[in-house]
C-alpha cells in the first residue's frame, strides 16, 4: 500500500489548517526537535502518522498542544524581577493611575498572574487592579482557573505568603478566592491576538514566550504590546530574552528584562 511521506514543512501546513496554531512562526530547529522527541516517545514513525493520530485522538491532540506550547512557569519566578516590579514599577504606576490594568501573556498554569495579584495585595493595590491572563493551552487554563497546586509548584512562594494566601487541602495548596476573583483567564493565540477590550494597559508580562519565535514574529509581537501600553507603562520579558534597539518599539530598558513605554 502506498504510504504518503511528509516532511516537517508539510506537517506545519496541515497542522495550521487543523488547529490554527502556526508552527511556521516558531524557530524551526527548536520546534522540530521538540516534536520529534515526542514522536519517538509516542512511537510515531513519521510526521504523516503523527498527524493522522492527532486528527483521530482528541486526548492525544490535547497532550500534544500542552507539550509544544511549553508551559513552564512558577510562583515568583526570577525573584529579582518581581522585586523590581514591586518596589519600582508598581509604585510608579500607582502614583500615576487610579485604575490599573495588567495582562499576563502565556500564563500557563496561572502562577505568574497569581504572583502579581499577591504582590498587589501586599501593596494594598488589588482593589484598583484588573488582571487578564491568556494562554493557548486549554488544559493549562483549566489548571489556572482551579488555583490548585502541588507542593513542588508552590516551592517559590515565601513561607509566610504560602500560609496567608493558600489553603492546604488533601496534600495540595489552593489559592485564596480573593486572588482568583481578580483574574480573567481566557484562551488566546499569541500569534493572532485581538486588541478589543485590552488597552490601554499599564503592565504586560510576557516572559519566556517569544524567545521561541523567529525574529520577525518577535518584532511583530513587541510592536503589538507597545501599542497597547499607555505612556509610562511597562513590558516585562524573560531574563533570557532581549529586545534589540527598544527605541524602535517606543520602549526604553529600565532594568534587566523590564522596559518602559516612552
Amino acid at each position: 500500500m502506498f504510504r504518503e511521506e511528509w516532511d516537517y514543512d508539510k506537517f506545519k501546513t496541515r497542522f495550521y489548517g487543523k488547529t490554527g496554531l502556526d508552527l511556521e512562526s516558531y524557530k524551526d530547529q527548536q520546534m522540530e526537535r521538540r516534536i520529534r522527541h515526542m514522536m519517538q516517545r509516542e512511537k510515531c514513525a513519521d510526521f504523516h502518522e503523527l498527524f493522522i493520530r492527532l486528527s483521530g485522538d482528541a486526548d492525544f491532540m490535547q497532550r500534544f498542544m500542552h507539550y509544544i506550547t511549553i508551559n513552564t512557569s512558577g510562583f515568583f519566578r526570577d525573584p529579582v524581577v518581581f522585586d523590581r516590579i514591586k518596589k519600582n514599577v508598581l509604585d510608579e504606576l500607582a502614583r500615576n493611575h487610579r485604575k490599573l490594568r495588567f495582562w499576563s501573556v502565556g500564563c500557563a498554569n496561572g502562577e505568574e498572574p497569581y504572583t502579581l495579584s499577591i504582590i498587589l495585595d501586599e501593596l494594598k493595590l488589588l482593589p484598583r487592579a484588573y488582571i487578564m491572563a491568556s494562554d493557548f493551552d486549554t488544559r493549562a487554563l483549566e489548571n489556572a482557573r482551579s488555583g490548585v497546586y502541588n507542593e513542588r509548584q508552590v516551592d517559590g512562594v515565601p513561607r509566610d505568603l504560602l500560609q496567608k494566601c493558600f489553603a492546604h487541602r488533601d496534600g495540595n495548596y489552593v489559592i485564596d478566592d480573593r486572588y482568583r476573583r481578580k483574574i480573567r483567564f481566557y484562551q488566546e493565540n499569541i500569534l493572532e491576538m485581538r486588541t478589543e477590550n485590552k488597552g490601554p494597559l499599564h503592565l504586560i508580562l510576557c516572559r519566556n514566550v517569544f524567545i521561541y519565535f523567529k525574529t520577525a514574529v518577535q518584532e511583530r509581537i513587541i510592536h503589538y504590546f507597545s501599542d497597547l501600553l499607555a505612556r509610562g507603562s511597562y513590558l516585562v520579558i524573560g531574563c533570557a530574552e532581549y529586545i534589540n534597539d527598544p527605541r524602535t518599539f517606543g520602549l526604553q530598558r529600565k532594568y534587566p528584562a523590564i522596559y518602559r513605554k516612552s
